[in-house]
């Protein structure tokens, strides 16, 4: 099987998949939705999408050998972090996997989905919602250390430089967490988390340093 009569044949299969997901499907909500497009492209891996982010990635197994191709391979994404980077969950200090199952071809679409809906779903939902809430988490984290870093960047008379990453021909600003500056004789670096703030200074004068030491004993 060549690769674009592989794609051809998936394409296919996961269209008829999705549509009996569709069927299967008990969650009475938008997000719940199950669709599919067709890869234009050759490949050898489809997926099938859900209108809230969660993904099932498709692709044939051979049972024996390499060439037979008679088992499908569906398996579930937690790639939704920055640039699509995979979002790792830890559960009782365990790292969890989105899970994946096998199913014979022959058995058709119908029992394919059934067997989606039956042993994958419960458990990749479960750990997808989990890791939608940790993207939050570090969401918000990452608001705050922004915030910081441009407040401690204003206070030196700088401004924290800008990098652009292309996604999906948007631009979005990377994350960052440090800067340098220089501020007369004075220069160093200034690094911040969602709390506290990692100053390295260099250069001072004697006065500067003996102001910032004052201050962090609590003087005037």
């Amino acid at each position: 099987m060549t690769t674009q009569e592989c794609t051809a044949t998936l394409n296919t299969l996961a269209e008829a998949v999705t549509q009996e997901l569709e069927v299967l499907r008990t969650e009475p909500i938008a997000g719940a939705v199950w669709t599919f497009t067709p890869d234009k492209d050759a490949s050898w891996t489809v997926h099938i999408d859900r209108a809230d982010g969660a993904k099932l990635y498709l692709y044939f197994e051979s049972s024996k050998g390499y060439e037979l191709k008679d088992r499908v391979h569906i398996s579930g994404s937690l790639n939704i972090g920055r640039n699509g980077a995979f979002v790792t969950v830890y559960e009782g200090g365990q790292r969890l996997s989105p899970g994946s199952i096998t199913v014979a071809l022959s058995r058709g679409p119908e029992a394919i989905a059934k067997e989606i809906t039956r042993r994958l779903l419960p458990e990749y939902l479960r750990i997808y919602a989990l890791a939608v809430a940790k993207l939050q988490t570090d969401h918000a984290y990452d608001f705050e250390v922004n915030a910081n870093l441009h407040l401690l960047a204003k206070a030196v008379g700088t401004v924290v430089p800008s990098k652009k990453a292309e996604i999906a021909s948007s631009y979005v600003e990377a994350q960052r967490e440090s800067i340098t500056f220089n501020r007369g004789e004075a220069y160093g670096t200034i690094r911040v988390s969602n709390k506290t703030a990692e100053l390295h200074l260099r250069s001072l004068t004697i006065t500067q340093a003996e102001h910032i030491l004052n201050y962090i004993k609590g003087g005037k």
